[in-house]
């Protein structure tokens, strides 16, 4: 048995689409092996894009390794961190970007910062403990980076414009690694495929690492244009 986590957006979702070609590959790989989405998206966004494009798959690795579930919605892990924690994050960046997208994450539900809503109103409205907070990046946002960089108690995934504050030492890598040591499936026979800095804790824990980008990165051993190219070595590599 083979296992294969794929990151969401740019690397499977592209152009806003999957391709037939990824969902033919994807459907019968399932079947026999293990494929993992692993995506930063929180529940309600990865329910979108399944529903959208009927992906097959085995589980799911969302809010970036904070929660993952089967592909019947059993929690596999649930790590959360406190609210206290954010506090001053979130006061800080409302005095920077008064209407910034703000995204909470609780398990199964989401809570929207609602347009000019007070910070502490929707503090207030956020549960004692939550999987990730996902917001966009003030326009000057050096000042804000180097305040995060400074909260140890949590971690932070970069994406462009926006950022995801997880629990402390959770990321996709650390869920793949649980999922394929509760599936005893070998290391040798395990594949991750990413386009961005997020994805290289999965790159370190798998045998077969596929970056899609031109640039080189230690922990990825092959590069590739697209995932197309991933399903070519995987095809090649049976013959």
């Amino acid at each position: 048995m083979k296992l294969l986590a794929s990151d969401i957006d740019g690397t499977l979702y592209r152009n806003y689409f999957v391709s037939n070609d990824i969902k033919k590959f994807i459907d019968e790989f399932a079947k026999r092996n293990i494929f993992i989405l692993a995506t930063g998206r929180n529940f309600f966004n990865f329910l979108l894009f399944i529903k959208k494009e009927e992906i097959q798959y085995n589980y799911s690795i969302l809010c970036n390794g904070a929660f993952v579930l089967d592909n019947n919605f059993k929690v596999i892990l649930n790590k959360k961190f406190k609210k206290i924690y954010i506090k001053d994050i979130l006061y800080n960046l409302y005095l920077m970007e008064k209407n910034t997208e703000i995204i909470a994450s609780h398990e199964f539900e989401q809570i929207i910062h609602l347009p000019y809503e007070k910070i502490e109103t929707f503090y207030a409205r956020l549960p004692d403990q939550i999987n990730s907070l996902n917001l966009k990046l003030p326009k000057n946002n050096n000042k804000f980076i180097n305040y995060l960089k400074k909260k140890e108690d949590l971690s932070f995934e970069y994406n462009n414009n926006y950022i995801d504050i997880i629990p402390k030492n959770i990321n996709k890598g650390m869920a793949v690694e649980l999922i394929r040591k509760n599936l005893k499936i070998k290391r040798e026979d395990t594949f991750a495929i990413g386009d961005s800095e997020n994805d290289f804790s999965m790159f370190d824990v798998v045998e077969n690492s596929f970056y899609i980008n031109k640039k080189k990165v230690n922990s990825a051993k092959y590069n590739v244009s697209c995932f197309e190219e991933l399903i070519n070595h995987m095809i090649m590599e049976k013959k």
